[in-house]
């Protein structure tokens, strides 16, 4: 896998593409990504735009290669993933199941005028082993996602472009040191603050929590009782950022 680093903008959030009436999906991720960042955001949004609702799944994990698939924008890259099994070809059987089936847990419908975002995070991963072959000498991915809204319609998103760091989630700073138990026994997960290309970011492990601007350092606190729960202090004129070390940031 090629390791460069490009200069480009922190987060790549374009306009969607609009096709199957008045759907449009929405791509955002981040541009760059560190060369172990195992858990990249990877968000794909769904808005109706029509008069009519439609079912979906409801969380990533039961959307992910059956009502939403990643593409690139490489032909030769996208054959690739495609042979080893590493990314799916899209599937417009899906539909008549989801559609028709008005029991199950995991799917609800999307009515006009909302927008549902799945997260793929953890199983859409552009760093997986054997995702960029050497001898595509590819330092730049453009990805997208299709979703399918109906019989054999698709909606396309914008186009991002990601590339791959140098760096990794050990090269910056610790700010903060969190010790845990588990069931093998203790460990130790770091806040630590990354440059990418110039702009700070919070790393938990290789977690991203938020970008960080100004000049001053983060103040980091763990809460007394839920020690699993962090205060991050940005600064007087921003509101603290609580983080859940096993969920995310807590809206």
């Amino acid at each position: 896998m090629k390791r460069l680093a490009f200069s480009c903008i922190a987060f790549c959030i374009l306009a969607g593409n609009s096709i199957a009436g008045e759907f449009t999906a929405q791509l955002t991720c981040p541009n760059k990504v560190l060369y172990d960042e195992y858990h990249a955001e990877f968000k794909v949004a769904l808005s109706n735009g029509t008069d009519s609702a439609i079912r979906i799944f409801e969380r990533a994990g039961g959307a992910f290669n059956r009502q939403v698939f990643f593409g690139l924008g490489n032909p030769e890259h996208m054959d690739y993933c495609l042979r080893e099994g590493i990314l799916r070809e899209k599937n417009p059987n899906v539909w008549n199941a989801l559609s028709a089936n008005t029991t199950r847990h995991d799917t609800r419908m999307l009515a006009p005028g909302q927008t549902h975002e799945w997260n793929f995070a953890v199983m859409f991963n552009p760093l997986v082993t054997g995702f960029i072959p050497d001898y595509l000498n590819i330092a730049q991915m453009g990805i997208y996602a299709q979703v399918l809204v109906g019989s054999s319609q698709w909606v396309y998103s914008n186009t991002n472009a990601v590339s791959v760091s140098a760096q990794g989630c050990d090269d910056g700073p610790i700010l903060f040191t969190n010790t845990f138990t588990t069931p093998i026994g203790k460990m130790t997960t770091h806040v630590r603050e990354i440059t990418i290309d110039g702009e700070r970011f919070l790393f938990y492990g290789c977690e991203r929590i938020c970008k960080l601007t100004g000049l001053g350092t983060p103040t980091i606190t763990a809460d007394p009782i839920h020690s699993n729960i962090l205060t991050i202090s940005l600064g007087t004129l921003a509101p603290p950022i609580l983080y859940d070390t096993k969920k995310g940031i807590i809206p």
